[in-house]
């Protein structure tokens, strides 16, 4: 995410995209993910978690393949489409096999590893993307993935029982998939589109209505479903529910900072995306450093 936050004007330039295409390239990633990362963890449970988890390695490495190969908009949009959904396979699996291969007095060592891994690669993503996108060019922004899926796979496959692995029985909350993905698309096609469209036009309202409705029948859903894709009576525990506010607000000015910021400093004012990615990397940089603090 963060190294390609910092390659998108260079991209935009290339390709010859407005901002609003290219918002697309960051946000069918992170709305896939939203939308698939429960389910793939179900599905995981249901056909093998380390059998899936290499299967999340091996898409991933395909759609960053195709990223790289992109030369243009529309074709890069679906290339990022193929790559979140390979994160969304890798997201909570790697989660769920790290936590899982621990004894639970121990879980805290698994926790804190993949916090630390994730807030380092945060933190080094704008300054890795603006080296290599002044140096090569944005193309590398995504083959500089494939590598490490490589080295995953062969890992996975040392690593991992991959034969006669424990499945559970599960049931996929379709309707709550189903109503997920529509409030989720609506919510940020409105967002993307709204200025263009107008914030009072027909479509906006529809979108609004759409989502909103979407959400309450999801919510009504999931109280009711035998398998709940979220389980609500998470929302009872003070500090679950405070951990998630304060995630939603920190990401909310996050990628306003991630995303904005890096155009501002190339377009108004003239930066190199070195420069810019230098300019960002603090703010990465405090995640890395306050997600330890915020661990204890």
């Amino acid at each position: 995410s963060t190294i390609m936050n910092i390659t998108l004007p260079a991209i935009q330039e290339d390709l010859h995209t407005t901002l609003e295409t290219s918002s697309w390239m960051l946000n069918v990633y992170t709305m896939t993910i939203a939308v698939l990362a429960i389910p793939m963890a179900r599905f995981a449970d249901m056909f093998g978690r380390n059998k899936f988890y290499l299967l999340g390695l091996i898409v991933f490495g395909l759609g960053s393949l195709l990223c790289g190969l992109s030369m243009s908009a529309n074709f890069l949009i679906i290339a990022r489409f193929t790559q979140s959904v390979g994160a969304a396979i890798l997201i909570p699996l790697s989660m769920v096999i790290g936590v899982g291969i621990m004894p639970t007095e121990k879980r805290t060592i698994s926790l804190t590893l993949l916090g630390a891994t994730q807030g380092l690669s945060t933190a080094l993503g704008p300054t890795i993307g603006g080296i290599i996108t002044e140096k090569l060019d944005w193309h590398w922004v995504f083959y500089v993935n494939i590598p490490i899926c490589i080295i995953g796979i062969i890992a996975c496959v040392f690593l991992l029982p991959l034969k006669q692995e424990k499945t559970v029985e599960a049931r996929i909350d379709w309707g709550g998939l189903i109503l997920s993905t529509i409030a989720l698309f609506t919510a940020t096609l409105i967002l993307i589109k709204g200025n263009s469209w107008g914030w009072t036009s027909k479509g906006a309202l529809i979108c609004y209505l759409t989502s909103m409705i979407s959400l309450v029948l999801f919510i009504v859903i999931e109280k009711r479903v035998q398998d709940p894709m979220i389980n609500l009576s998470l929302f009872k525990d003070r500090q679950f529910l405070g951990s998630v506010l304060t995630v939603s607000a920190g990401y909310v000015f996050l990628i306003g900072v991630m995303v904005l910021l890096p155009q501002f400093l190339t377009r108004f004012q003239g930066k190199t995306e070195l420069e810019a990615a230098l300019l960002v990397t603090p703010v990465s940089a405090a995640i890395f450093f306050f997600s330890q603090v915020a661990g204890l």
